[in-house]
């Protein structure tokens, strides 16, 4: 389904300026694409680790607690609405980092403070480098090695979860919906192979075939079983609950933080902004491959016009729904999921922004169904480490893509691997260094260089 505003070949999709805004409402500045719509609804399993993060925190009830998952899901939708074509996320390697943080709170009232301080501090960094336009700077003139070190190191620590805690329990089921995922999505035999209709339409929906498999591969061999009773809940979430949320968690209820927990947080969120860098930079370039892919629409993807959004999510969050993982600018399986298709032409994908608002409404859709939801719990590790491994796989071609020297790979691989052993303080820190001492210059592609040469130059160089 299209758009009703049609876009002109080579330009953006339709939308309304408002300041560094570019306003696209769906259905009448982005169509919808079904496939991106039912992986989003398979995908629910993912998001749902949210709400248990705050059940163990705060000792809700997870028929509660689901309710923070959607809100925040809803949320994501603010981003392609004002303009950015990806999908937004968690800071999701952060995670460890923020819980850690929380839990040297001993009750839940003074957690919850540190909490609502940690996500509005980090709230005020985005809104700040955002409206300053400090954020674009920060994110273009990173040097290439380091923006490949970020990207290479969130790959590596996405593939070590994958194939450490999200295995324990479901290996076969694991590897199985990973090697489908690699298939549909990545494999150079795609193109014979999708003369055969039903490949072709399995491609279409990889990541969820792949979480369907994973699930059925599980149940067969009896690494996962069915809950007993999925409508033990009820059937739709229950809104009501909010109360117990607004009466627990927000900053209404237990009070704007003292000072001493404000100071006490702003060093996490510093460095929550540290790691979600990474994403900013995974973003601009995986925007730029697609938009050499598809010279039919021009992509604008500006990490300020992020920030803000990012700013505006983390700000509603903080106050009214306080989330653990805080809000950043990307999801990265679900910007490869549905902009991998778009990239296979305009047949595939009108505009990645079709894509990515209906894997978003569908996914948030699905979160209302209690028994559904229950139904997923019991995969939810298998669909978060097929997410990672997806986007650990992109990640790392994009990180070597970028890399022209030997300089650079060098660079980038000791930055990475110092990042996912120590963290996104630590790895980017030893980057820098290493990236002053080496003194590796930004260089053009090897293809770009002789593109730039005359005929004779190259046959005088021969």
């Amino acid at each position: 389904m299209r758009a009703l505003i049609k876009r002109q070949y080579g330009k953006e999709q339709p939308h309304i300026r408002f300041g560094p805004f570019k306003i696209r409402i769906p259905f009448i500045h982005m169509g919808w694409e079904w496939p991106e719509a039912i992986i989003g609804i398979l995908n629910i399993a993912a998001p749902l680790a949210g709400a248990g993060f705050i059940s163990e925190l705060t000792g809700l009830p997870f028929s509660t607690t689901v309710i923070f998952v959607f809100v925040n899901n809803m949320l994501y939708t603010i981003n392609p609405i004002m303009g950015d074509p990806v999908f937004p996320g968690w800071i999701t390697p952060g995670v460890p980092l923020s819980l850690a943080f929380l839990w040297t709170f001993p009750d839940v009232t003074t957690r919850i403070q540190a909490l609502i301080a940690m996500q509005v501090s980090l709230g005020l960094i985005f809104l700040i480098l955002g409206v300053t336009g400090l954020a674009n700077k920060v994110v273009k003139h990173v040097p290439s090695s380091l923006r490949a070190g970020c990207l290479m190191g969130a790959a590596i620590s996405s593939m070590m979860d994958c194939f450490t805690r999200r295995m324990v329990g479901n290996p076969v089921s694991l590897m199985f919906g990973i090697l489908i995922a690699f298939l549909l999505m990545f494999s150079l035999r795609n193109e014979e192979w999708t003369k055969n209709k039903i490949y072709a339409k399995l491609t279409k929906y990889g990541m969820a075939v792949s979480i369907v498999g994973a699930f059925a591969v599980g149940l067969l061999i009896k690494e996962l079983t069915i809950p007993p009773n999925l409508f033990a809940d009820g059937i739709i979430v229950n809104f009501a609950n909010y109360k117990d949320i607004f009466n627990t968690m927000t900053v209404f209820a237990v009070g704007i933080p003292p000072l001493e927990i404000w100071i006490s947080a702003i060093p996490t969120a510093i460095a929550l902004y540290v790691i979600a860098l990474g994403d900013f930079i995974y973003a601009d370039e995986y925007v730029s491959q697609a938009n050499i892919a598809r010279p039919d629409e021009t992509l604008d993807y500006d990490s300020d016009r992020c920030h803000i959004s990012c700013a505006i999510r983390n700000g509603i969050m903080g106050i009214f729904f306080p989330f653990p993982p805080c809000c950043g600018p990307l999801w990265g399986s679900g910007t490869v999921a549905a902009i991998e298709r778009y990239k296979k032409g305009e047949k595939e994908m009108n505009s990645v922004y079709d894509g990515v608002i209906a894997f978003i409404l569908f996914m948030a859709f699905g979160m209302l169904f209690m028994p559904l939801l229950n139904l997923f719990k019991p995969i939810l590790p298998i669909a978060t480490g097929i997410n990672f491994a997806i986007q650990g796989y992109a990640s790392m071609y994009i990180a070597m893509q970028m890399l022209h020297t030997k300089e650079q790979r060098s660079i980038c691989g000791v930055m990475a691997v110092t990042l996912a052993a120590k963290g996104a303080a630590w790895g980017l820190a030893v980057g820098i260094v290493v990236y002053l001492i080496i003194g590796a210059k930004d260089s053009p592609a090897p293809s770009t260089v002789l593109a730039n040469k005359s005929e004779d130059a190259l046959l005088n160089e021969a």
